[in-house]
């Protein structure tokens, strides 16, 4: 708890309106001690595809804060993409290979996005915490806030909710695919994982056309991870 109020200092020194409004999200989701517990993930989940591209399960594993496994089942097989403390590879019907170019900073990006280090950005001293504006999105208020890593050059915004605190949408440049078409991913069916406000599903978008559906079908945390087991 001494990290948090540190660091918290840091990020208000370089935007206290941010810093108050990430606050009322990080209560809205469960409060920060809830959410720093939270050390490795494994969640399952199906895609579906509803703009043209593959649907397909995923079981992803997140050990926090700099490795993960993503084990896709798709059409054409199954495809392993791991990283481990900014190295990795991917296994695919082709064969296994590194993890380099938009590969590798597509991983990055899902590692730094991972929810529950988004809300706890203010205890992480690399990090940046901007407000950026007000908003009306979706029939909702909204402060929009972005989060930044300069070390890796990852960004997200966030949208948070102006009356309940709720972290209800995110949007990012998808740098993998042709042309870094920028996503957004609404977040709905919110249940309590271990004290933690977790949204079951995920609307994928780009330009508000609709790209895919993710239904998450199981949350674990802290079962123990190592980083051996995600390489």
């Amino acid at each position: 708890m001494l990290l948090l109020g540190c660091c918290g200092v840091i990020a208000q020194a370089q935007d206290s309106r941010a810093l108050q409004i990430l606050g009322r999200a990080q209560a809205a989701a469960g409060g920060t001690e809830a959410l720093a517990a939270v050390k490795d993930m494994i969640v399952t989940r199906d895609i579906r595809a509803v703009g043209g591209g593959m649907s397909g399960r995923q079981v992803v594993k997140f050990l926090l804060p700099a490795a993960m496994r993503q084990e896709s089942s798709l059409p054409f097989g199954q495809v392993v993409v791991s990283l481990v403390d900014g190295a990795g590879s991917i296994d695919s019907p082709q064969g296994k290979s590194a993890l380099v170019g938009p590969q590798l900073t597509q991983a990055q990006g899902e590692l730094f996005r991972v929810r529950e280090r988004l809300l706890l950005a203010d205890s992480l001293p690399d990090w940046t915490v901007s407000y950026l504006e007000s908003s009306v999105d979706s029939g909702r208020e909204a402060d929009v806030l972005e989060v930044s890593d300069p070390k890796s050059s990852q960004r997200v915004r966030l949208w948070i909710d102006k009356k309940t605190g709720e972290f209800y949408r995110s949007s990012f440049a998808a740098v993998a695919i042709v042309g870094a078409q920028q996503l957004d991913e609404f977040y709905s069916d919110f249940r309590a994982v271990n004290g933690i406000q977790t949204p079951f599903r995920i609307d994928v978008s780009t330009a508000g056309r609709a790209l895919t559906e993710i239904h998450i079908e199981k949350v674990l945390h802290n079962t123990g991870l190592t980083k051996s087991e995600l390489r």
